[in-house]
Protein backbone atom coordinates (compact mmCIF):
# COMPACT_ATOMS: atom_id res chain seq x y z
CA UNK A 1 0.00 0.00 0.00
CA UNK A 2 1.10 3.82 -0.72
CA UNK A 3 1.21 6.65 1.16
CA UNK A 4 -1.92 8.21 -1.00
CA UNK A 5 -3.92 5.53 -0.53
CA UNK A 6 -3.28 5.08 3.25
CA UNK A 7 -3.95 8.75 3.59
CA UNK A 8 -7.29 8.87 1.07
CA UNK A 9 -10.17 10.44 2.74
CA UNK A 10 -8.41 10.95 6.15
CA UNK A 11 -6.55 14.22 7.61
CA UNK A 12 -3.20 13.33 9.42
CA UNK A 13 -1.98 16.77 9.37
CA UNK A 14 -5.32 17.82 11.44
CA UNK A 15 -4.66 15.02 13.76
CA UNK A 16 -1.21 16.03 14.69
CA UNK A 17 -2.50 19.52 15.34
CA UNK A 18 -4.86 18.05 17.84
CA UNK A 19 -2.50 16.46 19.92
CA UNK A 20 0.26 19.07 19.48
CA UNK A 21 -0.43 22.89 18.41
CA UNK A 22 2.22 23.72 16.09
CA UNK A 23 2.48 26.89 14.52
CA UNK A 24 3.83 25.91 10.98
CA UNK A 25 0.67 24.30 10.61
CA UNK A 26 -1.73 27.06 8.84
CA UNK A 27 -4.40 24.96 7.00
CA UNK A 28 -4.31 21.05 7.93
CA UNK A 29 -5.79 20.10 4.41
CA UNK A 30 -3.26 21.84 2.44
CA UNK A 31 -0.29 20.06 4.46
CA UNK A 32 -2.52 16.91 3.80
CA UNK A 33 -1.99 17.85 -0.09
CA UNK A 34 1.41 18.47 -0.23
CA UNK A 35 2.14 15.44 1.85
CA UNK A 36 0.34 13.23 -0.58
CA UNK A 37 2.02 15.25 -3.94
CA UNK A 38 5.42 14.71 -2.90
CA UNK A 39 5.59 11.39 -1.04
CA UNK A 40 2.42 10.07 -2.32
CA UNK A 41 3.90 7.25 -4.06
CA UNK A 42 6.24 6.17 -1.65
CA UNK A 43 5.60 2.64 -0.29
CA UNK A 44 4.12 2.10 3.62
CA UNK A 45 6.10 0.39 6.19
CA UNK A 46 3.95 -2.40 6.40
CA UNK A 47 3.72 -2.08 10.50
CA UNK A 48 1.65 1.07 9.42
CA UNK A 49 -0.85 -0.71 7.45
CA UNK A 50 -3.52 -1.25 10.23
CA UNK A 51 -2.69 1.30 12.22
CA UNK A 52 -5.54 3.94 12.75
CA UNK A 53 -4.91 7.86 11.91
CA UNK A 54 -5.20 9.70 15.48
CA UNK A 55 -2.64 6.50 16.79
CA UNK A 56 -0.25 7.34 14.45
CA UNK A 57 -0.75 11.55 14.60
CA UNK A 58 0.23 10.57 18.21
CA UNK A 59 3.58 8.56 17.67
CA UNK A 60 4.35 11.16 15.36
CA UNK A 61 4.15 13.81 17.64
CA UNK A 62 6.19 12.08 20.02
CA UNK A 63 9.13 11.30 17.80
CA UNK A 64 9.13 14.93 16.27
CA UNK A 65 7.27 17.08 18.26
CA UNK A 66 10.32 17.98 20.49
CA UNK A 67 12.66 18.50 17.06
CA UNK A 68 9.56 20.48 15.44
CA UNK A 69 9.68 22.83 18.37
CA UNK A 70 13.13 23.67 18.90
CA UNK A 71 13.40 24.32 14.78
CA UNK A 72 10.26 26.80 15.55
CA UNK A 73 12.25 28.18 18.13
CA UNK A 74 15.89 28.94 16.96
CA UNK A 75 13.77 30.43 13.99
CA UNK A 76 11.11 32.92 15.80
CA UNK A 77 13.64 33.50 18.74
CA UNK A 78 15.68 35.97 16.33
CA UNK A 79 12.59 37.66 15.91
CA UNK A 80 12.07 40.48 18.64
CA UNK A 81 8.58 41.35 17.76
CA UNK A 82 5.18 41.07 19.34
CA UNK A 83 2.60 40.54 17.93
CA UNK A 84 -0.38 40.52 20.14
CA UNK A 85 0.31 42.93 22.91
CA UNK A 86 3.22 45.01 25.61
CA UNK A 87 2.59 45.98 28.71
CA UNK A 88 4.71 47.79 30.61
CA UNK A 89 4.33 48.99 34.10
CA UNK A 90 6.41 51.49 35.81
CA UNK A 91 6.38 52.61 39.16
CA UNK A 92 8.98 54.22 41.93
CA UNK A 93 8.36 54.49 45.62
CA UNK A 94 9.79 57.21 47.38
CA UNK A 95 10.60 56.86 51.24
CA UNK A 96 11.38 59.48 53.35
CA UNK A 97 12.04 59.81 57.28
CA UNK A 98 13.45 62.81 59.46
CA UNK A 99 13.79 61.57 62.86
CA UNK A 100 15.12 63.70 65.46
CA UNK A 101 15.62 63.27 69.26
CA UNK A 102 17.14 65.32 72.34
CA UNK A 103 17.92 62.95 75.17
CA UNK A 104 18.80 65.39 78.63
CA UNK A 105 19.21 63.27 81.96
CA UNK A 106 20.05 64.67 85.22
CA UNK A 107 21.47 63.34 88.47
CA UNK A 108 20.17 66.26 91.38
CA UNK A 109 21.14 65.48 94.72
CA UNK A 110 20.20 67.37 97.95
CA UNK A 111 21.88 68.03 101.41
CA UNK A 112 21.09 66.59 104.59
CA UNK A 113 19.00 69.40 105.67
CA UNK A 114 18.30 70.73 103.42
CA UNK A 115 14.89 70.91 100.50
CA UNK A 116 16.43 72.25 97.85
CA UNK A 117 17.87 69.69 94.48
CA UNK A 118 21.05 70.46 93.18
CA UNK A 119 22.46 68.94 90.19
CA UNK A 120 25.37 66.81 90.52
CA UNK A 121 26.26 64.88 87.10
CA UNK A 122 24.31 64.23 84.10
CA UNK A 123 24.32 63.77 80.23
CA UNK A 124 22.54 65.03 77.42
CA UNK A 125 22.43 63.68 73.73
CA UNK A 126 21.26 64.84 70.48
CA UNK A 127 20.48 62.61 67.51
CA UNK A 128 19.19 63.20 63.75
CA UNK A 129 18.55 60.27 61.86
CA UNK A 130 17.67 61.31 57.79
CA UNK A 131 16.52 58.61 55.77
CA UNK A 132 15.93 59.18 51.88
CA UNK A 133 15.49 55.83 49.90
CA UNK A 134 13.49 55.75 46.26
CA UNK A 135 13.07 52.30 44.96
CA UNK A 136 12.12 52.25 41.19
CA UNK A 137 10.67 48.89 39.43
CA UNK A 138 10.26 48.05 35.98
CA UNK A 139 7.74 45.48 34.65
CA UNK A 140 7.42 44.32 31.40
CA UNK A 141 4.83 41.72 30.62
CA UNK A 142 5.28 40.64 26.74
CA UNK A 143 2.69 38.04 24.46
CA UNK A 144 2.82 36.65 21.57
CA UNK A 145 1.38 34.07 19.51
CA UNK A 146 3.16 31.24 17.81
CA UNK A 147 1.40 31.46 14.42
CA UNK A 148 1.45 35.11 14.80
CA UNK A 149 5.35 35.08 15.05
CA UNK A 150 5.54 32.43 12.41
CA UNK A 151 3.49 34.57 9.81
CA UNK A 152 6.48 37.14 10.16
CA UNK A 153 9.22 34.87 9.23
CA UNK A 154 10.47 35.30 5.57
CA UNK A 155 8.61 32.68 2.61
CA UNK A 156 11.74 30.82 2.62
CA UNK A 157 11.76 29.89 6.80
CA UNK A 158 8.34 28.87 6.92
CA UNK A 159 8.68 26.84 3.42
CA UNK A 160 12.00 25.00 4.83
CA UNK A 161 9.88 24.07 8.42
CA UNK A 162 6.72 22.82 7.02
CA UNK A 163 9.30 20.59 4.35
CA UNK A 164 11.35 19.34 7.06
CA UNK A 165 7.78 18.01 9.09
CA UNK A 166 6.48 16.81 5.67
CA UNK A 167 9.52 14.86 4.74
CA UNK A 168 9.78 13.42 8.89
CA UNK A 169 6.21 12.30 8.40
CA UNK A 170 7.11 10.65 5.05
CA UNK A 171 10.16 9.09 6.37
CA UNK A 172 8.24 8.01 9.46
CA UNK A 173 5.73 5.98 7.90
CA UNK A 174 7.27 4.71 4.32
CA UNK A 175 10.34 2.76 2.95
CA UNK A 176 12.48 3.54 0.84
CA UNK A 177 12.92 1.29 -1.92
CA UNK A 178 15.40 2.75 -4.72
Amino acid sequence: MNLRTYLLGSNLWAEIETIGSFAFIQDATQMDFIQVIEYGEREMFAAFDSVDIPTIAGLIVTHFGDKWETILNSHISSLDITSEYTKKTDSTIAIEELKNGTDDSENKVSAFNSDVLITDTGNGSTRTEDINRDTSTEKVETMGSFKDLFNNLSTIEQSNIINIAIEDVAKYLTISIY
